[in-house]
Order: structure tokens, then C-alpha cells, then sequence
């Protein structure tokens, strides 16, 4: 497969995977069969390369059962090869399509997917045993996962949480069940514990210039932008330490529960 090929099916083979969950050998080969009968009502906006990838990633959020087989292909040599597609404007319109794949997997598809699979009793099994007691998993890794989401949940990108923590936990290769729960510690009730307590580090920065937030007088907008850099400081501060903690804490108590149980387990 000639080099620029090799980079451009890597490539789609990697966002294809952060889509979707499926590992795939060649996300760009145009030799398929293709179940019309099921992909009836799948309306494609793409005409050109990048249908390749939006059929196949659309088709799997359907649940279209996605195969593999191996083939021969023939590349003639590069003075005989004739080729439509053009690097600079085909390779854009394939990235563009990725980012809004991305973004509709992870604000809708694998919340969507998750919430379907916590309402099976079977899904919940499954979810408890990969996820949270996963034997092959170590003490160590489980632990950083949480303490990971406790700092993701807490660091200032409102709205963006989420989506960085799911991209750098599957960058990190940490446990992404354990980082998307810990993370959720940035839910409505806990919001304004954390501001406050945000406010409160962020004086140890500031110093003189720092600013006291009462509730007394109201939770708002304002009352935050006084002093935007002593929020973003304590913000991150407390992040940093809450994660610690809450690494330490659960690295402790893994450490003793599972230990426990092996000890049962042998006897």
C-alpha cells in the first residue's frame, strides 16, 4: 500500500475506534457488501471519500453488526495509477467529518449507549464487572482513574468535562467507567460547594486582591467574575488535591477490600 495510503487508513482506523468502540483493520477499503435492508433509513450527508467513514460509523451506532474479511489488492505502479482523490481537499473534508462524529458520539452516542445498557439488569452486571471489579485491572490503575475523574469533574472547562476526560482517559488508557462516574462529582448540587471552595483556595494565590464569596448573598455571575483569576487558581488547586485524595483513598481501600477477598476466595 503505497505511504500516504498507509497514513490516511491509520488514521481513520484510530477516530473510527474513538467513534464507535470497534478496532478496525481497514476503515477505508471501497470493497464492501452492504446490508441494505437495515441501512434503509440511514441518510448519508457525505458524496465523496469521506462516505466510507460515515457509512460504517453511522451503521454502527445503529447497531449494524460491523465484519471483517481479508482481501488481495493490487496497486499498479504509480505511472499507470490513476487516482480521483485530492490530498489537500479530500483529506480536510474527512477531518471535518470526524470532529462532528466525535462530537455526536460523545455528547449523544455513548451517553445514549450507556443509558440503554444501565437499565438491563445484564447491562449493570456487566458494567459492575468490567469496570469496577475487573480483576485484570490493578489496584494502582483503578485508583488514578478515579482520582483522574475527581480532578476532570472539578477542573474550571464547564461544558467541556466530560469530553476531555472520555479523549484523555482513552489517551491514558485508564479505566473510562470509573473516570466518567468520578467526574460526575461536578453534578448540580456539588456545583456550588466546589465554587466556594474554589474561591477559598484561589486566596492562597491572590493574596490581597482576593475575594470573599457569601452565599448569603447570592450565588451569580457576578459575584464570580470579580475575581476570575482567583476562581480558575482555586479551581485548579482543588482539582489537583481533590484527585490526590480521592487517588489515595480509593488505592487504600482497594488495596484492603481486594485483598480480602482473595484471602476468602483461598480459603
Amino acid at each position: 500500500m503505497p505511504g500516504k495510503n498507509t497514513f490516511a487508513n491509520k488514521f481513520s482506523n484510530f477516530w473510527f475506534y474513538v467513534e464507535t468502540g470497534i478496532r478496525a483493520p481497514d476503515t477505508q477499503s471501497g470493497f464492501r457488501l452492504y446490508p441494505i435492508h437495515r441501512m434503509g433509513r440511514i441518510r448519508s450527508i457525505c458524496n465523496k471519500y469521506e462516505f466510507e467513514v460515515e457509512v460504517i460509523v453511522r451503521s454502527a451506532w445503529k447497531g449494524i453488526k460491523i465484519d471483517w474479511a481479508p482481501i488481495k489488492v493490487y496497486y499498479p505502479p504509480k505511472e499507470e495509477r490513476i487516482s480521483h482523490f485530492r490530498p489537500g481537499p479530500d483529506f480536510t473534508r474527512i477531518s471535518v467529518l470526524n470532529t462532528v462524529l466525535v462530537t455526536i458520539a460523545f455528547l449523544y452516542i455513548k451517553p445514549r449507549d450507556f443509558i440503554r445498557a444501565m437499565m438491563k439488569a445484564e447491562g449493570r452486571r456487566a458494567f459492575i464487572e468490567q469496570h469496577i471489579v475487573n480483576r485484570e485491572e490493578s489496584n494502582m490503575k483503578k485508583a488514578l482513574s478515579v482520582g483522574f475523574g475527581v480532578f476532570m469533574g472539578i477542573v474550571p472547562i464547564w461544558g467541556f468535562q466530560m469530553i476531555v476526560a472520555l479523549a484523555l482517559a482513552a489517551w491514558l488508557r485508564l479505566n473510562k467507567g470509573l473516570v466518567i462516574i468520578a467526574a460526575n462529582i461536578s453534578i448540580p448540587p456539588m456545583v456550588p460547594p466546589i465554587i466556594f471552595l474554589s474561591f477559598l483556595m484561589g486566596k492562597v494565590w491572590v493574596g490581597r486582591d482576593a475575594t470573599d464569596l457569601f452565599f448569603s448573598k447570592g450565588l451569580s455571575l457576578d459575584n464570580i467574575q470579580q475575581n476570575l483569576v482567583q476562581y480558575i487558581l482555586g479551581a485548579v488547586t482543588l482539582a489537583v488535591v481533590a484527585g490526590v485524595v480521592c487517588w489515595l483513598v480509593t488505592w487504600l481501600l482497594l488495596s484492603i477490600f481486594r485483598r480480602n477477598v482473595v484471602k476468602q476466595a483461598n480459603s
